[in-house]
């Protein structure tokens, strides 16, 4: 039985990583003889993972990683950040599993299928993010609260490769020019038609699954990393305040009612002509017929409202949860005066006070005048 135990505890070592992907394979080869039987040895190795994460999950809660004297407690980040990792990835397994079954299409192919696959997205780089103590990580799972976001990371990503194979092999960059592409006049116009036609309703529940994950992802911070994760939030509602007042400009500057009849009929011609537009054509000749900058305006308003609704609510959750950890660290920190020395509650206690982000500094000061105090006594 210790065997197997240890076999679980290994399992998410870079040598069980290999041993379990070589299983996979494994069961993809015996599928040949009966399809179920891929079902049976990935369900072996799901439950092995599965009993993976619940052990990690009590040692995480029990803090039996956590070491107050390792500088930004590494150990127990980057079990905390393992554990978060591989949540996501059966969320991830789940909803592909889900996404093949008879009738799910519509689902899948929905706002809401699209936002739970965002939940996995976002606890996979959360959990990074609390495994390196890495801001930009933090920000990245952030964006992905919402599909736009994770939409606009894989176009930043494809976009540096494509730059980095033009460095390397010379290639020509179409990609990087598609992406330029969309903020030309004629493609803002028929971009923001595709968010005009969609419900208000589908606006709202964005907003709403974006309040539910920024929560979600103060919720799975530990206590002694909020400090960062705020400064993430505050970093992040500035930045997209900032695009939306450029957005503004640039709308301004770019539409003038010298320029904008132009535009107009240089799109107009484009759907015409194009045969990907022929089965909404006359809808959106209309729409094209009464467009103007407000059209541009409202599109980034359903882009970026639900980051700053959420980032808004979200803000109040964090100091919330903050408050209640510095008054958690106080309670521990008066029962820590009270214990004895020769204590064994010494360590948990200890452990506890700075796992919600104690002063350590004042810990400092009572142990030095601690000290004190025996050396005259003895």
């Amino acid at each position: 039985m210790d065997k197997f135990w240890l076999l679980i505890d290994n399992i998410d070592t870079k040598k069980g990583r290999i041993n379990s992907i070589m299983f996979l394979a494994f069961a993809g080869f015996v599928s040949i003889i009966h399809f179920y039987l891929f079902y049976i040895f990935a369900g072996v190795l799901a439950i092995l993972w599965v009993l993976k994460a619940i052990r990690l999950y009590i040692s995480l809660r029990r803090l039996d990683f956590l070491d107050i004297k390792e500088k930004d407690y590494k150990t127990d980040r980057q079990k905390r950040g393992r554990f978060l990792v591989i949540i996501s990835v059966f969320i991830f397994f789940i909803i592909l599993y889900l996404k093949y079954r008879p009738n799910s299409e519509a689902f899948w192919g929905s706002i809401h299928g699209f936002s739970i696959l965002c939940i996995s997205i976002c606890i996979f780089f959360s959990g990074v993010a609390i495994y390196f103590n890495c801001f930009i990580l933090r920000f990245i799972s952030i964006l992905c609260t919402t599909f736009f976001g994770v939409i606009a990371i894989l176009t930043v990503v494809n976009s540096i490769f494509d730059v980095l194979l033009w460095a390397t092999n010379g290639g020509n960059l179409e990609y990087v020019k598609n992406f330029i592409s969309l903020f030309e006049p004629t493609n803002l116009i028929i971009n923001s038609y595709m968010f005009e036609v969609n419900d208000l309703f589908d606006f709202i529940i964005i907003s709403i699954y974006s309040i539910i994950f920024l929560s979600f992802i103060i919720l799975i911070h530990p206590p002694y990393q909020l400090e960062q994760l705020g400064n993430v939030l505050k970093i992040s509602n500035i930045i997209i305040s900032v695009i939306s007042t450029l957005i503004f400009f640039f709308v301004s500057m770019k539409f003038s009612s010298i320029s904008l009849p132009e535009y107009k009929v240089l799109t107009l011609s484009i759907v015409e002509s194009d045969n990907q537009y022929s089965q909404d054509l006359d809808e959106l000749k209309k729409y094209i017929s009464t467009f103007s900058k407000a059209n541009i305006i409202n599109m980034g308003t359903i882009v970026f409202t639900p980051y700053i609704i959420a980032l808004l609510i979200t803000n109040f959750i964090l100091d919330f949860k903050k408050t209640k950890s510095k008054n958690r660290a106080s309670k521990f920190f008066e029962e820590y005066i009270e214990l004895d020395d020769a204590s064994k509650d010494c360590d948990i206690i200890a452990k506890k006070y700075f796992y919600y982000s104690g002063d350590k500094n004042l810990w400092r000061a009572y142990n030095k005048l601690n000290k004190k105090v025996h050396s005259k006594n003895e």
